[in-house]
Parts: structure tokens; C-alpha cells; sequence
């Protein structure tokens, strides 16, 4: 390792999931050979949201460390401040009697829906 060298991590937020390396495959063949194998062998672990993420990424042979660690998103049962939830639920105006589905993403099997 050269002096100049600095440890990264990388996070590739569901892009090593098999369906999506299908997606434009040939592209993504050439572009995993010429640089992104080698900066998945050069980091010092990749990230990934939940451990199946981790499970069903192809790594491209690279045996780099898994480093699972989930968003930081709490739900109103997990939050420490019930008070501030509820006083920001009242100057939103946000009806907090009916369930609220807040979705934001696409709509793809990979996540189930």
C-alpha cells in the first residue's frame, strides 16, 4: 500500500443486485472489468443497507469486507421525542388518526412491490 493511499468504503445502494446488472448488461460488463472490479477489491469494505443486500450482491469475485448498516430512518414508536413528533405533525397539519404510507422510491421487484 503506498503512503498516499486512503481507505474508502463504498456504497452502491442495490446496483450489485443480479436484476439490475442484467439491465444494460454488455455496458455493464465492460465497465465492471475496466474499473469498478478493482475499486470494489481496492476498498476497505462495501456498504450495504440490510444484510440481504449483502447476501444477494455479486461482488465480481472480490472478496472486499461487508459492512451492513441500516438507514438511519425511526418510525414514531422508536423516536426518543414523542412531544416534537407531534408538535411537527401539528404545523404540517399531518391528521395523525389515520395511517400514513410514506413511499419514496420506484417501484421494482428487487424491493418487493
Amino acid at each position: 500500500m503506498s503512503p498516499t493511499h486512503l481507505p474508502y468504503i463504498i456504497g452502491p445502494l442495490g446496483t450489485l443486485y443480479p436484476s439490475d446488472l442484467q439491465k444494460k448488461k454488455y455496458i455493464k460488463q465492460f465497465y465492471a472489468a475496466i474499473i469498478e472490479r478493482s475499486n470494489l477489491e481496492g476498498a476497505a469494505a462495501i456498504h450495504f443497507t440490510s444484510q440481504q443486500e449483502a447476501k444477494v450482491s455479486y461482488k465480481f469475485g472480490v472478496s472486499t469486507k461487508d459492512l451492513v448498516i441500516p438507514l438511519g430512518v425511526n418510525n414514531r414508536e422508536d423516536s426518543n421525542n414523542i412531544q416534537e413528533y407531534e408538535k411537527t405533525n401539528q404545523q404540517l397539519g399531518v391528521i395523525t388518526d389515520i395511517t400514513i404510507i410514506f413511499f419514496m422510491s420506484r417501484i421494482d421487484t428487487k424491493k418487493g412491490l
